[in-house]
């Protein structure tokens, strides 16, 4: 994984659309990471998708420096991991359809719109990343609560 410009993030949101677009959310979790302390990178997100019989994962770093990969295959997930948010990603996200993924303009972000009103945010900003997902227009995960609280 490796940081993008704003303009390649633009470029690589289209290939991911055309990876990731119709496929459903199978699994969320924290990738392993054998060589790291505890196994796992603090601020990583998996996303495994399904499309068919296809599966691969969509790879996301959401502490600096920030990063987003695709992986071909399902990447194998550290049992019972993650934050409090990541909790929260898998209760809303595991089963959507995604059914569109899109730059966001002028930034170095991107959107996943997803079924049921359902919005994922990930902000690949330089020194602050974060992942925000929205219901309605409504903040209901951030990865990063401070500048992007959740409504009660």
């Amino acid at each position: 994984m490796f940081p993008l410009s704003r303009e390649e993030l633009g470029l690589a949101c289209a290939s991911l659309a055309q990876a990731l677009e119709g496929a459903r959310i199978d699994q969320v979790g924290v990738p392993e990471r054998p060589g790291q302390p505890g196994g796992i990178l603090l601020g990583e997100v998996a996303l495994t998708v399904a499309s068919g019989r296809e599966r691969r994962s969509l790879l996301l770093r959401v502490d600096a420096p920030p990063a987003l990969a695709l992986s071909p295959k399902k990447v194998p997930h550290a049992p019972a991991a993650g934050a409090g948010w990541m909790q929260g990603l898998r209760k809303h996200l595991v089963g959507k359809r995604i059914l569109q993924c899109q730059a966001v303009a002028g930034d170095r972000a991107l959107a996943l719109q997803l079924e049921g009103a359902t919005t994922l945010w990930i902000g690949l900003f330089p020194v602050a990343p974060a992942l925000v997902l929205s219901i309605d227009g409504a903040i209901v995960v951030s990865s990063d609560p401070k500048r992007f609280p959740p409504k009660s």
